[in-house]
């Protein structure tokens, strides 16, 4: 890849005095500017400016095609229309609320060199770059000490940039925490689950949704294994609840419960159609009042759960999926995952 920085701008925006001050941040698949115009005026502005470029190299047209040229040269140009395509996809949000803004862009194809680059010229906000972000050690050491603690500075968080930006029927949609350290069937004390479940008490909030990601991910990882599907899953969130796509896929939502003799009976929302499970269902576990917990056995009753033990004659509390790693296996007929949740507080 060539060098990008401070790449050379293209005459459209080059002849109209923008100019590149700033590289924010640079990456495998590209890099990102900052571009400004009337720099050190009262009619300064600034745009962000992301730059990709791709060279068909000799090294992979020698390994990946075993030097088929015709073959690399055609894959090669597929990628580019793909870009081509995303971008035109981009711009027909123009306008939109709550999207970032894509102002122009230029995509330049030269295949006698087996080399493209495309600009996107962005709206760049300005009002995030006030604000820091945690760093990973702090996320796994002093937050998880007050899960109480995080829920209440993390609404605080959400309610303080709805009124910065003068918005306070802003969406907000986050991911939630994902599998992290080794897999357990289920933990009693993990702080990683607490942590979940403050994340979820944002969902109180008018204009707020939550990515579930247990079902994806790596052993001894706190990152994200499946990007796409992530970011599938926000995309889906987004057209639903902000621009009213009726046939987006829902996440089950536990509701509450009630007991009945020895078992405990789990009730839901946004079932649809109900669940899809394997046979045994695994991730719950049952207490009774010494409030210690046991594996618990799993019956589907249609749009409901009923919970049991052997070791519980008298059962007060069900959790699922509570552990820093998850092994449960309930989903809803959409396909989404049931997100970790408890019927007790201790």
């Amino acid at each position: 890849m060539r060098n990008l920085q401070f790449p050379e701008l293209p005459r459209q925006w080059s002849s109209h005095g923008y100019e590149i001050d700033e590289l924010l941040g640079q990456g495998s698949y590209g890099a990102v500017y900052r571009m400004v115009r009337n720099k050190g005026t009262d009619q300064e502005e600034y745009w962000a400016l992301k730059v990709i470029e791709k060279n068909l190299t000799k090294k992979r047209i020698r390994f990946q095609y075993r030097n088929d040229i015709a073959a690399a040269r055609r894959d090669f140009g597929k990628e580019f229309n793909k870009l081509a395509r995303e971008v035109n996809i981009l711009e027909s949000f123009m306008d939109e609320k709550y999207i970032v803004q894509i102002k122009g862009s230029c995509l330049e194809k030269m295949p006698e060199e087996n080399y493209w680059r495309a600009y996107i010229q962005m709206e760049y906000l300005t009002e995030l770059m006030d604000y820091a972000y945690p760093e990973e050690e702090d996320l796994e050491s002093s937050n998880l000490e007050s899960s109480d603690e995080y829920a209440d500075l993390f609404m605080s968080l959400i309610a303080d940039w709805r009124d910065k930006w003068q918005k306070p029927q802003m969406p907000f949609y986050f991911v939630q925490l994902p599998n992290h350290e080794k897999k357990e069937e289920a933990q009693d004390d993990s702080d990683w689950a607490a942590m979940r479940e403050a994340q979820a008490q944002a969902l109180h909030l008018n204009h707020t949704g939550m990515v579930v990601t247990t079902d994806i991910g790596k052993e001894k990882s706190n990152t994200f294994q499946s990007t796409l599907e992530t970011g599938l899953r926000l995309s889906q969130l987004a057209l639903k609840q902000t621009y009213g796509k009726r046939k987006m896929p829902q996440y089950p939502v536990y509701k509450g419960y009630s007991i009945e003799g020895n078992t405990l009976r789990i009730h839901f929302e946004n079932l649809g159609k109900g669940f899809l499970h394997p046979d045994p269902v695994r991730g719950f576990i049952i207490a009774g009042t010494d409030r210690i917990f046991y594996p618990a056995t799993v019956t589907v009753k249609k749009k409901e759960i009923i919970v049991q033990s052997p070791d519980v004659p008298h059962p007060v509390a069900v959790r699922y999926n509570w552990a820093n790693h998850t092994d449960g296996t309930l989903f809803g007929a959409s396909g989404l995952p049931v997100a970790p949740f408890r019927t007790d507080n201790w």
